[in-house]
C-alpha cells in the first residue's frame, strides 16, 4: 500500500480529527509525531532508520558524522520524531536545538570552518543551515513515501 492508498482508508478518521479540532477551538489533536507502542523494538529500530536514510547529505550539519558524533541519537527520539515529522513550531524548535548542538560540538571538537569572518556569520549560517536540513529532511520523507 502507498501513502495514498493509505491516507484515503484513513480518511474517515482524518475527518473526525479535523472536525474535532474545529470544534475545539483549533486545540490540535494531533500534535504529536510519536510512533505507536504497538511497535515491537526491532520495529521502533526499523522506523528510526527508514527516517535517518532520508537525512539530507549535502549539508554541514553531517559533518559531525565524520567525528563520529550523532545528532539523531543524542538529541534523543523525542527530538528526532519530531524534527522528523513535526509541524511548523516544532521544526522551529529543533532547528534551535540542532543548530545549538552542531555549534556545540563545533566548538568542542575544534571543527575549522574559517571560511565565515567571524563567529556571528558563522553562528547565523549554522542556524539557517539546520532549518534548511530539517526543511530537506521532512520534504525526502515526503517524496519517498507520499
Amino acid at each position: 500500500m502507498i501513502f495514498d492508498e493509505w491516507l484515503q482508508s484513513k480518511r474517515n478518521i482524518l475527518l473526525l480529527y479535523y472536525l474535532c479540532e474545529s470544534i475545539s477551538s483549533g486545540k490540535s489533536l494531533l500534535d504529536d509525531c510519536w510512533p505507536p507502542s504497538a511497535l515491537s523494538e526491532e520495529g521502533f529500530g526499523k522506523l528510526k532508520d527508514e527516517l535517518r536514510r532520508c537525512m539530507p547529505l549535502d549539508s554541514m550539519i553531517v559533518d559531525l558524522w565524520d567525528w563520529d558524533v550523532h545528532f539523531e541519537d543524542a538529541l534523543g527520539y523525542e527530538w528526532f520524531f519530531d524534527a522528523a515529522c513535526g509541524d511548523e513550531s516544532c521544526v522551529a524548535s529543533c532547528s534551535e536545538d540542532l543548530a545549538d548542538f552542531f555549534l556545540q560540538q563545533a566548538e568542542d571538537l575544534r571543527l575549522d570552518y574559517d571560511q565565515y569572518d567571524d563567529y556571528e556569520s558563522f553562528k547565523n549560517r549554522v542556524r539557517t543551515e539546520a532549518t534548511e536540513f530539517i526543511g530537506k529532511w521532512q520534504g525526502n520523507l515526503t517524496k519517498k513515501f507520499g
